[in-house]
């Protein structure tokens, strides 16, 4: 497999670096006769590929990299089909036993319950909607839903939609953060989420470290505007 489209969360520290440099060298490469199936999946979207290096430079970080973020600022075009069904891209991940940050999901509930805030994040009622889905069984195929929740993440955030849920988010340490941690996470939108997240990982509070929305939304926080 050439580039892994599910969340970086989900690869582990070798698999992350070797998805790094992936990136670079499509990033890179010129178009050639021959070019193998990767490269001309891509070849022509490379702002999706920046992306994807921005996720996963993003979940590095949250890991102890001093890695530099360079945020995203505007919606891009990805391919208008995946290289390799996500599906398919959990069974490989699974069948390589190396552990990422966010377990590999078994059931449609826990797919949904990893990308819930991500998904609140960009339409609060596609979050609703789906979540009334799974609830009652409706999406129990876990292919499809892997697939919708993929194309969601692809989307730009509005500052306000992502502001509201880097606050659900904060709601599951603001009780055990101290008051230096409260006033800084007033800041902005980039500070609510630094400090939601190292609180996450120095509490190891379980239900935000197997979020996406921990990293995922990392990469749109540094936007003018993205603050409340």
């Amino acid at each position: 497999m050439g580039v892994w489209e599910v969340f970086p969360g989900y690869l582990s520290d070798q698999q992350l670096e070797e998805q790094l440099q992936v990136l670079g060298r499509l990033a890179a490469e010129p178009e050639v006769p021959g070019a193998d199936l990767t490269l001309k999946h891509w070849r022509g979207y490379e702002p999706a590929l920046a992306w994807l290096e921005a996720w996963g430079v993003a979940e590095l970080r949250l890991r102890g990299s001093d890695r530099p973020l360079t945020p995203v600022t505007r919606q891009v075009a990805w391919p208008p089909a995946f290289e390799i069904p996500p599906a398919h891209q959990f069974a490989r991940l699974r069948s390589q036993h190396q552990a990422g940050r966010i377990a590999v999901p078994k059931t449609p509930q826990q797919l949904w319950a990893q990308h819930k805030y991500s998904v609140m994040a960009r339409d609060p009622a596609r979050y609703r909607a789906l979540g009334r889905r799974v609830a009652l069984g409706k999406d129990g195929d876990f292919a499809p839903l892997a697939e919708e929740l993929l194309l969601i993440l692809r989307e730009l955030p509005q500052p306000g939609r992502l502001f509201n849920a880097l606050e659900h988010l904060w709601g599951y340490v603001a009780n055990q953060a101290g008051e230096a941690e409260r006033r800084a996470a007033r800041h902005s939108a980039a500070a609510l989420l630094e400090n939601t997240a190292a609180l996450a990982v120095r509490l190891q509070v379980p239900y935000l470290l197997s979020s996406t929305a921990l990293t995922d939304l990392a990469i749109f926080v540094a936007r003018e505007g993205a603050q409340a």
